[in-house]
């Protein structure tokens, strides 16, 4: 870790996020003093979930899309063998935090220098990759609601000249948005949020209630 900090070993945090096929930034207008609330149809449709491992020295260091749930047996041995495969710090000790997930909990130690760390219940301002997500979705949301993709989403002509379903297409092109944004997740960025993170530590010990 960078020595400013006065970490001697290195943090990975790694978190994944869920994006929706139907995704789209919307944008209204409410009376003032009330919100703005669109209603929206009650079937959603296919998942896409995508894993981050980012670090304040390195920026994001590893990634995976999912189609679907993330599960126990995708994050590890899969995910996790990935970051801990990577060969970034040599023979440095590497601490991978994560949250506690249905699928991120039970996990047996699987490497002598790297070592899984969970954070305490309802602590999100401690993981940056929290943060990360949020850049991650504004970029793919920002991309996805130009006039010119939203007109590709609905395509249904092309759907069918290619032989797949529309629902197929949303997602071929939301994975392509998707990880066009991931060079907006910068090592600049992952270190200020990770100097960010450290604010909340004396509030923390001293068991203060944090609103995130």
């Amino acid at each position: 870790m960078m020595a400013s900090t006065g970490v001697a070993s290195q943090l990975v945090y790694t978190d994944e996020c869920g994006f929706n096929i139907w995704t789209a930034r919307n944008l209204g207008r409410s009376a003032r003093g009330s919100r703005a609330v669109r209603m929206v149809e009650g079937q959603r449709g296919r998942n896409l979930n995508v894993c981050l491992a980012v670090s304040s020295q390195f920026g994001l260091v590893h990634h995976c899309v999912v189609n679907g749930g993330m599960t126990k047996e995708t994050y590890l041995p899969q995910f996790l063998s990935e970051v801990s495969a990577l060969g970034l710090l040599n023979e440095d000790q590497m601490f991978i935090i994560h949250d506690n997930a249905p699928s991120h909990r039970d996990h047996p130690f699987f490497n002598e220098l790297h070592t899984l760390l969970p954070l305490p219940r309802y602590s999100p301002f401690l993981n940056i990759t929290e943060n990360a997500i949020s850049c991650l979705k504004s970029a793919a949301k920002r991309q996805i609601s130009s006039p010119e993709v939203q007109t590709e989403l609905a395509n249904r002509d092309r759907a069918r000249q290619e032989g797949i379903t529309l629902q197929e297409q949303r997602l071929r092109i939301l994975i392509e948005k998707v990880l066009n944004s991931l060079h907006m997740i910068t090592r600049e960025k992952c270190a200020a949020w990770f100097c960010h993170s450290l604010t909340y530590i004396d509030r923390c010990r001293a068991t203060d209630d944090i609103i995130f």
